[in-house]
């Protein structure tokens, strides 16, 4: 259990060095939605808070089927990810809560992001898996 501990750890301190910064509030996004060329839909990723950015980083994107034909060749993909300021973040608005039904089926909260570019304004929708203190965060 320690030695999992440790690597976790370690992952976490990596990916501050990696981003340059602290990592404030991190935690399981699933992008139902987006309007970023950068982050597709139904995409999960690991949101992460910092003091100067909200950043999304998501896993390996190749599905089973295509891993089956391409299983001889190995090609090394490079994981999505969406750095956006936070000064470029606009309110944080709450789709749909999960009321009493929703926590009965243990559904997650549902929230959209908005920031401004020079293109004008993008956006995602997600559903955020233990984040409350990510999203209390977006709020402030």
């Amino acid at each position: 259990m320690a030695e999992n501990q440790n690597d976790l750890e370690a992952l976490w301190k990596e990916r501050e060095r990696a981003l340059g910064e602290s990592i404030l509030e991190r935690a399981l996004i699933h992008v139902i939605q987006s309007d970023s060329k950068s982050i597709s839909n139904d995409l999960w990723c690991v949101g992460i808070l910092t003091e100067t950015r909200f950043v999304l980083q998501g896993g390996e994107t190749q599905n089973w089927l295509s891993a089956v034909f391409q299983a001889g060749r190995l090609e090394k993909r490079t994981p999505p990810e969406l750095r956006i300021s936070r000064d470029a973040l606009l309110p944080l608005t709450p789709i749909s809560s999960k009321g009493f039904l929703g926590k009965l089926l243990k559904r997650n909260d549902v929230y959209r992001v908005q920031w401004k570019t020079s293109e004008g304004v993008l956006g995602i929708t997600m559903e955020v898996e233990n984040g409350d203190g990510l999203i209390r965060a977006l709020l402030t």
